[in-house]
């Protein structure tokens, strides 16, 4: 005769094993080359720790010469979406050519983009800065002649105009704060200068002073945050006096509270122009806890083999609060 043993288990506790990842967090900016051909770039340090002229970015699987004006934003899945301005500097323009085009790709390298789509068109606007609101919309900022323009979107994809705009404003940067509000950087008389927000862009209000104070032109702010200090890239000249990126160099400078930055006087990257902060996360240890209970109890129990059922009941201390709880519920079968 066969006995079927049901084992309902009235409490069942296991812990999981967990994984820790332990990331430090690195960082490069791309730029627009003015060395080579022409269009957007991934700088990379050599081993010395100097910065090289590093990789193209690659967009729906071709160099694109007609892409300028980088601007990232890293999503929750881990990808990068670059926004750009997409021009006519390799390519002849159009006959009455003033409309300008804002596009975006997405990458998991930072390296090779695809997906390319137009998000925004305006007259006469370049130079996109883009990030994410505490309500997830996004917010853009260009600028157009000695204007600086705003545009929304609930899904970074399709851009409209806001209405509002900061006059005689530079280049842009758009920095989201940690309490929510919204910095503007942007280049004015004495170095980076800036307007803050604090209802996600509807309004600005000038703030005193400058962010970064220079003695020598810096334009093109780009802010990035590391642990707890704020980097923030920006283009100068270098001394060839060509106006365009050939004759610019991209330099750094530093701030903990990300209001007041120092320059560091060093010249990252000759013959580079418009750079773009990105950070790049690098993992370098895995640590596994295996939380298993030390102790248990179960219940003596005496079956009957006239009832096919039976009820034993035992117990594993509970593991700490970020333990995993199963139920498991199984059958033996015997003869």
């Amino acid at each position: 005769m066969k006995i079927v043993l049901r084992l309902f288990l009235l409490f069942f506790l296991l812990s999981a094993n967990k994984i820790h990842l332990q990331t430090s967090n690195n960082y490069s900016f791309l730029y627009v080359s003015g060395s080579g051909d022409h269009g957007i770039y991934l700088a990379q340090k050599d081993v010395s720790g100097k910065w090289k002229r590093g990789s193209k970015i690659i967009i729906n699987g071709k160099f694109d010469g007609n892409a300028v004006d980088p601007d990232i934003v890293k999503l929750s899945d881990g990808s990068y979406r670059l926004y750009y301005y997409k021009g006519y500097f390799i390519t002849p323009p159009p006959p009455g050519f003033k409309t300008h085009e804002i596009f975006c790709a997405v990458s998991y390298d930072g390296k090779n983009y695809s997906n390319e789509t137009k998000v925004f068109e305006a007259d006469n606007i370049t130079d996109p800065t883009i990030t994410i609101l505490n309500d997830g919309n996004y917010l853009l900022a260009a600028v157009r002649g000695q204007e600086i323009i705003f545009a929304k979107s609930s899904n970074g994809l399709n851009f409209n105009s806001t209405g509002s705009n900061v006059p005689f404003g530079g280049i842009p940067e758009l920095l989201k704060l940690e309490n929510g509000n919204v910095r503007l950087f942007y280049n004015g008389p004495g170095g980076i200068a800036s307007h803050i927000s604090t209802d996600n862009g509807l309004t600005w209000q000038k703030e005193n002073g400058v962010r970064l104070a220079t003695t020598i032109f810096v334009a093109d702010p780009s802010v990035i945050k590391i642990g707890s200090k704020y980097i923030m890239f920006v283009k100068s000249f270098n001394n060839t006096g060509v106006q365009n990126p050939a004759g610019h160099n991209v330099w750094k400078a530093e701030s903990n509270d990300g209001f007041s930055f120092n320059l560091i006087y060093e010249v990252l990257l000759d013959s580079a122009s418009v750079p773009e902060g990105i950070v790049l996360s690098e993992q370098t240890s895995i640590n596994y806890d295996d939380k298993i209970p030390n102790t248990f109890r179960l219940f003596q129990n005496y079956p009957n083999p006239f009832n096919p059922t039976t009820i034993i009941q035992f117990v594993i201390p509970s593991p700490s609060s970020d333990g995993q709880k199963n139920l498991k519920d199984f059958s033996s079968t015997s003869s």
